[in-house]
C-alpha cells in the first residue's frame, strides 16, 4: 500500500485528526491500533461525506487485511450505497478491489441511498418533508433541516426518521431550505440543495412601486419623486450610454447571426436540383444541416435584434431624461418606463 503524502494527512487532520492517525498507523502496518482509531473516528460527532466515505474506505481495507471478509463487506457495502460511483483513493491489493468490486455489484442491484425532498406545494409553505427512497445499509437515521422563512433568519432543526421521512413545520409564503440526512453521530450520508444553491418553496415576491399620488409638493416631479441631483444625473447619463452600448452589443450579434443564416440559405439555394428532385452539390445530410442551421440562427438573430432594441430604448431614456429605467409588471406584461422629470 502507498504510503500517505504530508498533504493528504494535513487534509484529513482538519477534517477528524483520528483519520490522519489511523493512516499513519496502517502505513506502520499496525493495522489492529488502526482500526480501533477509525472506529473511534467513526463516532467522532459531525463528520462530513468526504470524511465518512474516506472512514468506511479504510475500515474495510483493514478488515480485508486482518481476513475480516464479512466485516469488509459490510464497509464497502456502506462505502457503494452512500457514493455508487466512489473509486478507491489508492492501489490495493486484488483481494481488496475484489470484495469492493463485489460490493458495488450488491448496492447496483438493490439500489443506493437516496434522499429526495417532497414536491413544492401550490400555495403557501405549511411545512418542510423529505423522505428516504432507499437505503439497502440501513445507515440513515435523522434529517437535519436549514431554512429560513420569508426571508428570515436562518433556522437548522434535525429531526428523526419516522418511516422513512421527515417534516419540520413552516408557515410561510415563501420559504429557502436544505437539507441533509444524518447517519451515526450525526454523519453527513447525503443532502438536497445547499447552503449557496437552496431549494425555494412558494411565491416569488415582486416589490412593486407604490400608486401615483393626486397632487405633489413643489420642486417635486410628475410621478411625485424628487428629480436626482446634478451627480446622480451624471451617473445615470454615464449608466445610459453603458446601456445603449450593450444594446448595440446586443444588435451587432444579431446581425453576425443574421448573416451566418443567409450565408447557409445561399448555400442550398446555389446548388443544382437534379431531375429527380433532389438537391445536388450538397449530400442530403448537408442540406438537412444547413437548413437547421439557418433556420436556428435565424431565431437567435430575431431574438437578439428584439434584445438589442429594447436595451437601447431603456438606455436613451437614461441619457435624455436623466431618470433610471424601471419596470412595470401588468396583466398585459412585462414594460419598461422611464420617468420625465
Amino acid at each position: 500500500m502507498t504510503p500517505c503524502l504530508p498533504l493528504v494527512l494535513l487534509a484529513l487532520a482538519a477534517s477528524n485528526p483520528d483519520v490522519a492517525r489511523a493512516v499513519t498507523l496502517m502505513d506502520e502496518l499496525q493495522y489492529p491500533e488502526a482500526a480501533r482509531v477509525l472506529d473511534a473516528a467513526g463516532k467522532r460527532p459531525g463528520n462530513d461525506r468526504a470524511t465518512v466515505l474516506q472512514i468506511l474506505e479504510l475500515q474495510a481495507v483493514i478488515a480485508s487485511t486482518l481476513e475480516q471478509g464479512a466485516r469488509a463487506r459490510g464497509f464497502f457495502r456502506a462505502l457503494a450505497s452512500i457514493a455508487p460511483d466512489y473509486q478507491l483513493s489508492r492501489t490495493y491489493a486484488p483481494k481488496v478491489v475484489s470484495l469492493f468490486t463485489e460490493a458495488k455489484s450488491w448496492v447496483a442491484k438493490r439500489g443506493a441511498l437516496r434522499l429526495e425532498a417532497d414536491p413544492a406545494p401550490a400555495g403557501r409553505v405549511a411545512s418542510l418533508s423529505a423522505r428516504v427512497a432507499a437505503d439497502p445499509v440501513k445507515l440513515a437515521r435523522e434529517v437535519r433541516f436549514h431554512y429560513r422563512a420569508d426571508r428570515g433568519a436562518w433556522r437548522t432543526e434535525a429531526v428523526p426518521l419516522a418511516a422513512g421521512r421527515a417534516s419540520v413545520p413552516v408557515t410561510a409564503r415563501r420559504v429557502e431550505w436544505w437539507v441533509e440526512l444524518l447517519g451515526e453521530a450525526q454523519s453527513v450520508l447525503a443532502q438536497q440543495g445547499t447552503e449557496r444553491r437552496p431549494l425555494v418553496w412558494g411565491a416569488v415576491e415582486l416589490e412593486m412601486p407604490p400608486p401615483p399620488i393626486a397632487g405633489r409638493a413643489p420642486g417635486m416631479s410628475p410621478l411625485g419623486k424628487v428629480p436626482p441631483a446634478k451627480g446622480e444625473s451624471s451617473a445615470l447619463a454615464l449608466a445610459g450610454w453603458g446601456v445603449v452600448a450593450l444594446g448595440g452589443a446586443s444588435a451587432g450579434a444579431g446581425g453576425y447571426f443574421g448573416w451566418r443564416s443567409s450565408q447557409a440559405r445561399a448555400r442550398i439555394s446555389g446548388a443544382a436540383a437534379g431531375p429527380d428532385g433532389l438537391v445536388h452539390g450538397l449530400t442530403q445530410a448537408e442540406a438537412f444541416t444547413l437548413d437547421d442551421q439557418a433556420r436556428k440562427d435565424a431565431w437567435v438573430a430575431n431574438a437578439l435584434f428584439i434584445a438589442g432594441a429594447a436595451v437601447g430604448a431603456g438606455g436613451i431614456a437614461m441619457v435624455v431624461f436623466g431618470q433610471p429605467v424601471e419596470v412595470g409588471v401588468s396583466p398585459g406584461g412585462v414594460s419598461l418606463e422611464s420617468p420625465i422629470p
